[in-house]
């Protein structure tokens, strides 16, 4: 009977490579379709040329590997600026851009593959949960840049550390690539080490215990980093008592709660209709959705949960200083990455695990909201500002040795100088 079931699976479920390549375009253009301008117009942003760029020109594409940045090290970033080392500086925008797509469309690859399947065993949801992190929604950061993509490598490894080991050694250095790229590229190996941990001593077998030794190597690694560089770099980050605990509770309601479901000026709309109740409220409803999604849910799915809201936990910590930003810049919107995708799989989990939960119908709802009033009324990401890249590289190609030439980024007001050698 299961047999047949199976082969009653529509054809193109049912092969995997040919899915895998599918999805992974499918992803590449709706990435595209959120912002085409930057395919189209392709712009360096931010850290991608004051820091990334710059400093693998001046200083080579080795020595800033192991250089931290903000207090971590930040390593896949600064390889790929190494690596437009050896194209004209006109292309180095495109490498940027392209790079960035092919990573944030690896956690979809991923997850069509049938790496998850022991614990997703249906397909189409595996496939709804890529198009829910393709979504996204509220999180309206540009995504096509290399700055950006700790991000996306932090989703990845967090897929990989929870997704049963493969006997396969394509997909071995696969899992062993994919988990050092994103532990020398932020601080994430630090939250998910636990979970890794976590698993090891479940599964109990080599690999998954090989993996749980690389990732608390890379966590341990990338804390006494921090540790180094903290003080120095944000040491007016820890101030206790800046912020009153109602901007913290206001924050997590708005951000993470509300805006995802009902879109970005409903959220805050509805944010402000009832004061500090209604935020109390909220929060309450958010714990015991998330009570429930623990109680409900496998113990990989609790292990990523936790390592959201550990990610969450830390963020307001370390960054209090941006706590009024964060809750109404869309500069840092990027912060909420994590938290959004956190609540996203606690709603999936209480909608199609909870049956006998009085809360199930709200989540549902809830979830159906996320997609369509949240993710689709963010859909698309305001155009890239024309910083005129190519007529400043032009100037620098033009430049005699010594000669500064600068160049001008976004958001606005970041430039960087090149010395042309």
């Amino acid at each position: 009977m299961a047999q047949g079931r199976v082969n009653r699976r529509p054809q193109w479920l049912q092969a995997s490579p040919t899915l895998v390549l599918g999805a992974s375009v499918l992803a590449l253009l709706l990435l595209v379709s959120r912002q085409p301008s930057a395919v189209v117009n392709p712009q360096l942003f931010a850290e991608d040329g004051r820091v990334w760029f710059q400093n693998a020109y001046q200083f080579g594409p080795f020595q800033p590997l192991l250089w931290p940045y903000l207090g971590y090290l930040e390593t896949f970033q600064r390889l790929i600026a190494g690596a437009a080392l050896l194209l004209p500086l006109s292309l180095v925008p495109v490498l940027f851009t392209w790079v960035s797509l092919v990573v944030e469309v690896l956690p979809v690859a991923f997850l069509a593959s049938d790496r998850l399947a022991p614990l997703i065993p249906r397909r189409r949801v595996r496939l709804l949960i890529a198009l829910g992190y393709l979504v996204i929604p509220a999180v309206q950061m540009s995504t096509l840049y290399v700055t950006q993509t700790q991000w996306y490598l932090a989703v990845l490894a967090v897929l990989v550390v929870v997704s049963p080991r493969s006997r396969q050694p394509g997909w071995r250095a696969f899992d062993f690539v994919a988990v050092t790229l994103s532990g020398l590229s932020g601080p994430y190996a630090l939250f998910l080490a636990p979970a890794a941990l976590a698993l090891a001593g479940i599964r109990r077998t080599r690999g998954q215990v090989a993996l749980a030794a690389l990732v608390l190597a890379l966590a341990v690694l990338q804390a006494g980093v921090l540790v180094h560089n903290l003080p120095h770099q944000r040491s007016s980050v820890l101030v206790a008592g800046q912020f009153h605990w109602l901007v913290g509770a206001e924050l997590v309601a708005t951000r993470m709660i509300l805006v995802p479901v009902l879109g970005t000026p409903l959220g805050f709309y509805a944010s402000q209709l009832g004061g500090a109740p209604l935020l109390l409220g909220i929060l309450a409803l958010g714990a015991v959705m998330v009570a429930i999604a623990i109680r409900h849910g496998s113990i990989e799915e609790r292990l990523v949960i936790t390592v959201g809201l550990v990610t969450l936990v830390a963020t307001l910590a370390i960054e209090r200083n941006l706590w009024l930003a964060m809750l109404h810049s869309s500069g840092v919107l990027r912060y909420w990455f994590f938290p959004t995708m956190t609540w996203l799989v606690v709603l999936s989990i209480v909608a199609f695990r909870a049956r006998t939960s009085l809360l199930r119908p709200l989540a549902v709802v809830l979830l159906c909201l996320a997609f369509l009033a949240g993710g689709l009324s963010t859909w698309e990401f305001p155009a890239v500002p024309n910083r005129h890249f190519q007529a400043a590289a032009r100037r620098f190609q033009r430049a005699t040795p010594g000669q500064e030439v600068r160049f001008q980024e976004d958001p606005p007001g970041w430039t960087f100088v090149l010395t042309k050698r």
